[in-house]
């Protein structure tokens, strides 16, 4: 309930709660005070009257007259506020009521100086053992005491002694001090109404004045607490709503003044820490937003919470679209699935084996890195390289991806791999040219020399029987086949010097495939033409490039020479490309595994059987169009065929 209240009433609830204890208190003590003064000052004037009415009777006494005397007491009793008024023997016997005084009197006078009564009465009104009239006898002073009737009503009674005096010893004698007592009962009706006046009248003032105080207090609250701590609310709320530019104005209040500068100066700390936190905040989103790598942020269940620009790009898809979803939608199969089980198993091994030993607050580790093949959210592949780190400030636990995109660098990476490998077999192609250098000028000369041998050894020597001659033919073939092989490592090693001229590609293919129309591998597979008539010219020599084609058709032929399954075909286009000018000489044979269609251009590779190729071919192949600064590219697959794409520049280009 208390929680609930406003300070105002909060405070108005303790002052007067605590007012009201405090004067209903000093009302309490204070109407006892009064209490106590006006019963002492009834008790001095009760007093004072006992006295009184004592020398006034031992006047009356000293008459000699009784009756006079008892006239004198039954006159007092009659005074206001005496309730009863008794004069007694100090035996506690009423006196005047009997002749024992009087005979006692006359006794020690010797003659009868006062009369007899007519009717006696033997009246005790106190015990002679009572502790009040003993307390007197034995003190000799008055003494007053409370009692009530027995209707409840209170009284406060006097106790007197009548003391001898000179005057009183010629009746009484010397030997008693205590002549009698008087007893005089007074009512406290009219003093305890006094009494309860005062507490009311007090009460009145004490609320009156607690209410002023009350009211005071209230107003000096509203003004000198509840408006200034309203115009601090103010002020706070709209720090509250981010306007750090308010300032609480200065108080009339030295502790407000001082909590003001305090405030103030805490608010614009505030400010300082506000700008420094947002500029901080604007570089770390200036970073975020233009590094070139993907930055995904998660929390300990793998929520989703911030991801950049370059993230949004990488994986083709809006902040709507992925933000506080979880990341495993991210997460390429078949390790989706298992990416929930993945993260616990890594938390409970961190959390077992990390966690205790770790010191600070803060705490970050790598526990993912590695390439990743994934989709985009559209479905498109994109090969990612990913870095997880995972993160612990305090009790906030959270994962940071870094993303990079490296489609492109794979791309580029192999691009390079492959020019490197053309460097690769260029750098073999001019070695293989030094050594056919070599060989051409070694075995050249002998080669020419045995050639005449033998053709002598024919001439002057014969007739030979016929298997010497069909040796000796054996021979000559075999070094005509030597020559042969070394007329194709010169020309491999050094391409004839034939000037270059502009030239139709497509002519070149036409008087190629006219040339190798008896070729007795070609008669049953003629080439099929497919020339594009509107491709550009080029520079180069006719002779080389129909070597080239010449070479290629020879391999297609005899790569479709042993089908069985479907008919041969080879077929010659020309087509345009980029600038370029393509040749592609298809055939649907036997085709090459990847490893063979790699070394196809090396000098002296080839798969073909022993005594049908030298493996010289293709390597001089690609040296002719590498000298006419064109590239041969295969395509080919086991047992569908191989596809040889020449692309040689146009003369635009040459130009």
């Amino acid at each position: 309930m208390l929680d609930k209240m406003g300070l105002v009433p909060k405070i108005l609830l303790y002052m007067g709660g605590g007012a009201t204890l405090i004067f209903f208190s000093l009302l309490f003590f204070y109407s006892e005070y009064q209490k106590q003064s006006i019963l002492a000052e009834n008790e001095r004037a009760g007093m004072e009257l006992a006295g009184t009415a004592i020398h006034g009777l031992r006047s009356v006494m000293l008459t000699g007259n009784a009756r006079i005397a008892q006239n004198y007491a039954q006159h007092l009793k009659n005074v206001e506020d005496i309730q009863s008024l008794e004069i007694l023997r100090p035996d506690g016997l009423e006196a005047f009521q009997d002749n024992k005084t009087i005979d006692s009197i006359n006794w020690r006078l010797g003659k009868e100086a006062f009369p007899y009564k007519n009717v006696e009465t033997t009246v005790t009104i106190i015990k002679p053992d009572d502790p009040n009239m003993l307390k007197v006898k034995n003190s000799r002073e008055a003494i007053f005491y409370y009692s009530s009737n027995s209707d409840g009503k209170p009284f406060l009674t006097f106790l007197v002694p009548i003391l001898a005096t000179s005057g009183c010893k010629h009746c009484h004698g010397w030997n008693d001090d205590i002549l009698g007592l008087v007893r005089i009962s007074t009512s406290l009706d009219a003093t305890f109404k006094a009494i309860d006046s005062t507490h009311i009248y007090i009460a009145k003032l004490s609320v009156t004045s607690l209410l002023l105080l009350l009211l005071f207090t209230y107003l000096f609250i509203k003004r000198g607490i509840e408006r200034p701590l309203k115009n601090v609310r103010n002020v706070i709320l709209k720090i509250e709503e981010g306007d750090l530019d308010q300032r609480i104005p200065d108080l009339d209040c030295r502790e407000f003044t001082n909590l003001t500068k305090s405030f103030n100066m805490m608010v614009g700390r505030l400010q300082d820490t506000y700008v420094s936190v947002k500029n901080s905040e604007s570089r770390l989103r200036a970073v975020m937003e233009n590094v070139a790598d993907g930055i995904l942020t998660t929390d300990e269940d793998g929520t989703i919470k911030s991801i950049n620009k370059a993230a949004l790009w990488i994986f083709n898809c809006s902040a709507d679209e992925i933000i506080g979803k979880n990341v495993e939608i991210l997460v390429p199969e078949p390790h989706r699935s298992s990416h929930r089980d993945y993260i616990k198993k890594y938390t409970k091994w961190h959390n077992e084996q990390i966690f205790g030993k770790l010191s600070g607050d803060y705490h970050g580790e790598i526990f993912f890195e590695r390439e990743i093949s994934t989709n985009r959210l559209d479905g498109k592949p994109v090969l990612l390289e990913v870095t997880v780190t995972h993160i612990i400030n305090g009790n906030n636990v959270n994962y940071i991806a870094t993303i990079r995109d490296i489609t492109k660098k794979k791309i580029a990476e192999k691009e390079l791999e492959e020019t490197r490998q053309k460097n690769f077999q260029q750098d073999k192609m001019a070695a293989v040219g030094t050594l056919a250098a070599g060989i051409v000028h070694e075995i050249g000369n002998p080669l020419t020399a045995m050639t005449g041998l033998i053709e002598g050894f024919q001439d002057f020597a014969g007739p030979f029987t016929a298997d010497d001659q069909a040796n000796l033919d054996l021979i000559r073939d075999q070094v005509d086949r030597m020559a042969s092989i070394v007329r194709d490592v010169s020309d491999l090693a050094s391409p004839q010097s034939e000037e270059y001229q502009l030239l139709n590609v497509n002519d070149v293919i036409e008087s190629s495939c006219r040339l190798m129309r008896f070729h007795k591998r070609l008669k049953q597979i003629p080439p099929k033409l497919i020339l594009n008539r509107d491709i550009s010219m080029t520079f180069g020599s006719t002779s080389q490039l129909r070597q080239v084609i010449i070479n290629l058709l020879i391999n297609a032929a005899d790569a479709t020479a042993e089908l069985y399954d479907r008919k041969p075909q080879i077929s010659v286009a020309s087509s345009m490309e980029n600038n370029r000018i393509v040749i592609t000489i298809a055939d649907n044979g036997s085709g090459m595994s990847q490893d063979v269609a790699k070394r196809a251009f090396e000098a002296f590779f080839t798969t073909k059987p022993l005594g049908k190729g030298t493996g010289l071919g293709l390597a001089l192949c690609y040296s002719i169009v590498d000298h006419h600064k064109g590239e041969i590219v295969i395509e080919t697959e086991l047992e569908k065929g191989s596809k040889f794409h020449i692309y040689l520049p146009s003369s635009d280009i040459l130009e």
